[in-house]
């Protein structure tokens, strides 16, 4: 094999080893990012029955491989809820006013 052929094949491999760490420190982060949603998910529950069907449906949708679509369409609907609940948690006990 020629020095330019071996240089090459010495920056394939390299990149392809740099590839492979950047993936699993993706996977490790995107696990953590997984187990801390699923626990917060648990925190926020018993407030509102609306929200707490979107954080069971969250915790469902993270531990799949595939959740682009479901989260796209998942997220908004939980802001909306937790808005919703704000405002009826505001309305129903209203905040005194600073001294």
């Amino acid at each position: 094999m020629t020095d330019d052929a071996q240089r090459w094949k010495e920056k394939y491999l390299k990149s392809i080893e740099d590839q492979e760490k950047l993936e699993r420190r993706w996977n490790a982060r995107l696990d953590l990012l997984r187990r801390g949603l699923v626990r917060s998910t648990l925190a926020a529950e018993g407030a509102d029955k609306a929200v707490d069907a979107c954080m069971k449906e969250m915790r469902e949708v993270v531990r799949t491989d595939n959740m682009d679509a479901a989260l796209a369409t998942l997220i908004p609907r939980l802001e909306k809820a937790v808005l919703d609940s704000e405002q009826r948690r505001g309305h129903a006990s209203p905040r005194s006013p600073p001294h």
